[in-house]
């Protein structure tokens, strides 16, 4: 395939969005399901850039981070985290979860805890 994948003890500390998407980008178009599909589920501890933010219908707020061109996507309650409606576009983000797909657009994590 040809494509670097996680090891299934991939860890949070090295494995990087870069990584994921470059392994997702440079395979074989038929074979990048196979490898989102190994990423799924591997932890992720990711710092990066508030890119946007959308509120949702069901009152969760959609937000799109990244780093060098390439996008993390996470949902959650502004409740859990007040200060959230305060920060500003390029604001640095920490991202902790697990990577639930991985698709052209970016990376998206089921999201275990931000901080800001």
């Amino acid at each position: 395939m040809g494509a670097e994948l996680p090891s299934e003890a991939g860890t949070a500390g090295s494995l990087t969005l870069g990584r994921v998407m470059s392994a997702y980008n440079g395979a074989p178009l038929l074979q990048r399901f196979d490898v989102a599909k190994h990423y799924a589920g591997v932890p992720v501890d990711w710092r990066l850039r508030l890119q946007g933010a959308v509120l949702h219908d069901d009152g969760k707020v959609g937000l799109q981070l990244g780093t060098g061109g390439l996008s993390a996507f996470v949902e959650c309650l502004p409740s859990q985290y007040p200060g959230l409606s305060l920060l500003r576009e390029g604001a640095s983000v920490r991202v902790l979860g697990t990577i639930k797909d991985v698709t052209e657009y970016g990376v998206g994590v089921n999201l275990s805890r931000l901080e800001f």
